[in-house]
């Protein structure tokens, strides 16, 4: 198809296809979409000519289907021929008191048979490469999502880090060796955690961010799970309870994969909101 062609562009076109008897397999991509002739329902030649003036394609040709009228004639090596007669030789021996077809009427059969074999192999080789081709585009647009959503999330913290309001909070570690962590809290737009150099937690484990409820408000509220990166860097976005002017502090724990209802460890992490 042409550069940014429209949607209705490309579902005529697959509509095209469908009228001449053949499958569609189309790949799209960042700019462009490519449709692709499968199966052998109608007339391939008259479909293309016919694509070839539909609004919206740039160019329609044919890949592999033309291939046992393309490959020119060859004559088969000595060697090679004689190692197929020979094996062929038994079936084109007559038998006793019944007459057979000679050696050389099975040779035509033979070589029919070889190149129909080569040429399933090709298009086998064709379907394989259509489907890393769709593989390599679904893992590009995952990649850019990721991108996406990781700028956003970089966007949003930065909002709330210089929003007026926005209260930074030390949030102190248990064990002396372990650095701080800084949280920013806004009442309204949610509470971001930055820190540099936390280690990993350990297999099966991950972090996770709570709000701990003043005496007699409540049960610990999760603020969400969160890892470090490869680098050892925390970046993480969580909204703000309803209740946020009931809580009395910030806390991390180290949970199993997936989080828990209520903490189950000792709190790595504790830094007071009052």
């Amino acid at each position: 198809m042409r550069l940014h062609a429209t949607k209705q562009e490309v579902d005529h076109v697959c509509e095209r296809v469908r009228e001449f008897g053949f499958r569609v397999h189309s790949i799209k991509g960042e700019e462009r979409v490519v449709i692709g002739v499968v199966g052998a329902g109608g007339d391939v030649t008259a479909c293309l000519e016919s694509l070839e003036a539909t609004p919206g394609v740039e160019r329609a040709r044919w890949l592999v289907s033309q291939l046992a009228f393309a490959a020119p004639e060859q004559t088969p090596p000595a060697a090679a021929r004689a190692k197929l007669m020979q094996a062929v030789r038994p079936l084109a021996e007559p038998a006793p008191r019944r007459n057979w077809f000679p050696v050389w009427v099975w040779l035509p059969a033979a070589a029919t048979i070889l190149f129909a074999l080569y040429a399933m192999n090709e298009n086998r080789k064709l379907q394989q490469d259509i489907a890393q081709l769709d593989a390599s585009l679904h893992a590009a647009q995952e990649q850019r999502q990721a991108l996406q959503s990781e700028r956003e999330r970089y966007a949003r913290a930065m909002i709330i880090m210089a929003a007026p309001g926005t209260r930074r909070v030390e949030m102190k570690a248990s064990a002396s060796d372990m650095p701080a962590l800084s949280a920013y809290v806004h009442t309204q737009m949610g509470v971001v955690i930055d820190a540099r150099n936390i280690p990993m937690p350990a297999a099966g484990h991950t972090f996770q961010l709570w709000m701990v409820p003043k005496p007699g408000k409540g049960a610990p509220i999760s603020m969400g799970l969160y890892m470090p990166d490869a680098n050892g860097n925390v970046l993480t976005v969580a909204a703000p309870p309803q209740n946020v002017g009931e809580m009395a502090a910030l806390a991390v724990t180290d949970e199993p994969n997936g989080g828990s209802p209520q903490p189950t460890s000792k709190p790595m992490w504790v830094g007071p909101l009052e």
